[in-house]
């Protein structure tokens, strides 16, 4: 039995909505569930195989007005609840609107993009230089070929109601798509800054969840007067193709000892038969899948890498190879099979290693 403790902003949140304010036009409620399987052929640090589960979620969203609506996420993953996104969005017209709450910042093309409709069944290493939600408001712009988000945060970016504070800042994030007769791109850039109150951390796994461990990281950095990070992103698409790329770096302002920089890179390839993944160029994000059942599947692959290793500070380098099947068993569900070869050299102990990883996920959305 499967017990779930909620924590206190989203009962209350989810009881109000649904229950107790008049005038809701329309409620959703759905989730998602993803179950790994992986395979380790481990080198210098142990990696032990197993399962586990990757997601639970349980979401929440609706209108309550012609101009207002919410959306609320909860991940009740080993029975607790943490709350992922809780936000309600005012439309000023048709090309604007503001949200509040604890939203996605602005940052990064995959960031942004909801992992269901990712091609791999984890991020690309670069990620890890992006924090993907913050307590704070995100003004929106999405004209018809071009769009752009403007976000302020506060202190506590992961946790409503926590104790932790990270310190306030602000992402922007640009986009413009581009026509060909048979094809369509997505340029984009991205720009975050924070004045931290506390220390900061960057670290990676070699792109699998199952084993925590982490290869290359930098640990708790202190003395940081502020971060700055910007990322290149850019896609091309056809009817059944895909290329996705993006380019970013981590600057941190040390006041008492040298500045550093980390930075990343990913690049990585699709191609989906009997079926057709759709991008909102107007949102500058992954918007879905058509699916044929039993009949869609995707072949992909990927390069990422990511370097923390600057001035007086070496928290390893990593280059991750990730070839991906993808099968679409149902319309909502989906298994995908990923083999991860691993480079650290070195890791963040200083030591060369390129360990494998063989996984299996079963995701299906309700």
């Amino acid at each position: 039995m499967i017990c779930v403790r909620f924590s206190w902003p989203f009962l209350p949140l989810v009881g109000a909505l649904l229950f107790s304010l008049p005038g809701i036009a329309k409620v959703k409620i759905g989730g998602r569930i993803e179950v790994d399987a992986a395979h380790y052929r481990d080198d210098v640090t142990p990696l032990q195989s197993g399962t586990a589960l990757r997601r639970l979620r349980l979401d929440v969203s609706g209108r309550l007005t012609r101009k207002w609506s919410f959306y609320a996420q909860t991940d009740l993953k080993n029975g607790r609840n943490q709350v992922q996104l809780a936000w309600v969005k005012y439309r000023i017209n048709r090309r604007d609107s503001l949200q509040l709450g604890k939203v996605e910042m602005p940052f990064s093309l995959e960031s942004i993009s909801n992992s269901k409709l990712n091609l791999f069944m984890e991020r690309a290493l670069p990620l890890a230089l992006t924090e993907r939600f913050g307590l704070g408001g995100v003004y929106n712009h999405l004209d018809r070929n071009w769009n752009f988000r403007l976000g302020v945060f506060g202190d506590d970016h992961f946790n409503l109601g926590g104790r932790e504070s990270y310190g306030h800042s602000f992402a922007a994030r640009w986009g413009m798509r581009h026509k060909w007769s048979k094809a369509r791109a997505y340029l984009g850039l991205s720009m975050f800054s924070r004045q931290p109150d506390q220390s900061l951390r960057f670290r990676a796994r070699p792109e699998s969840a199952v084993d925590g461990q982490r290869l290359i990281d930098t640990y708790y950095l202190t003395g940081i007067r502020r971060e700055n990070k910007w990322g290149l992103e850019a896609l091309w698409k056809t009817k059944r193709w895909v290329w996705q790329g993006e380019v970013m770096q981590s600057d941190l302002q040390r006041p008492d000892l040298p500045n550093l920089s980390f930075r990343g890179a990913y690049l990585e390839v699709g191609r989906t038969f009997n079926g057709q993944r759709r991008f909102s160029f107007r949102r500058g994000e992954w918007a879905g899948m058509d699916v044929r059942p039993g009949k869609t599947w995707e072949l992909a692959a990927r390069v990422s890498w990511l370097d923390l290793a600057d001035a007086d500070l070496d928290g390893g380098s990593q280059t991750d190879w990730t070839m991906g099947i993808n099968w679409y068993p149902l319309k909502k569900g989906r298994v995908m099979f990923n083999w991860v070869h691993v480079i650290a050299h070195p890791n963040r102990y200083g030591q060369n290693e390129s360990p494998d990883a063989l996984q299996l996920r079963l995701q299906y959305e309700f």
